[in-house]
């Protein structure tokens, strides 16, 4: 319920600036593919959930539930692999953003939540230690937020690159997500 209400508060902030259909990128975890299955590293793939100008939060849930339903995470177009010949170097030159590239480029996606779910405190501290706060830090280059339930709390991280939180944005993004994700939950 509360990615669906990021999302929704997410896209109205992205609207104010473009009528494009903002692209939540919603990282899904493909060990759910395979039971059993232990990784050291993300094993994860982007689900991109267009929300048009007026969608809400049902829009939203209903257009994941149906990519999940489809397996659209495990969708992989062949003619991405021929970016893995390319030098790591170029790659990024490619994919980041810049003060020179930002506003001709269109991103790939409007904005990345990485919902991790409910976390338990007490399942992570032990004799002499005990665990009082979680902090999620984002992925560089893109805008990127984690949310993440702690004892009832939820907790939004947001990243955003200068270039992109520069002149305000980042102050006004804040407020937006303050004012509406409360008004929306209720």
């Amino acid at each position: 319920h509360l990615l669906a209400l990021t999302a929704q508060a997410m896209a109205e902030f992205a609207h104010r600036h473009s009528d494009l259909p903002a692209l939540i990128a919603v990282p899904v975890d493909l060990r759910r593919h395979a039971p059993g299955m232990y990784s050291t590293m993300n094993f994860s793939n982007m689900l991109l959930v267009p929300l048009e100008p007026g969608a809400g939060a049902d829009v939203f849930r209903e257009r994941l539930a149906q990519m999940l339903a489809q397996r659209m995470e495990v969708v992989f177009p062949r003619w991405l692999d021929a970016l893995r010949r390319l030098p790591m170097p170029w790659l990024d030159l490619m994919v980041s953003r810049t003060p020179d590239n930002y506003r001709r480029r269109r991103p790939m996606e409007t904005v990345v939540i990485s919902n991790l779910g409910r976390l338990d405190l007490e399942a992570l501290s032990c004799p002499g230690f005990r665990l009082r706060q979680f902090l999620p830090i984002p992925l560089t280059g893109s805008a990127f937020s984690a949310l993440v339930t702690i004892d009832g709390q939820a907790e939004l991280t947001i990243n955003l690159p200068k270039v992109l939180a520069s002149e305000g944005r980042f102050d006004a993004l804040v407020a937006h997500l303050q004012s509406r994700i409360g008004t929306l939950a209720q």
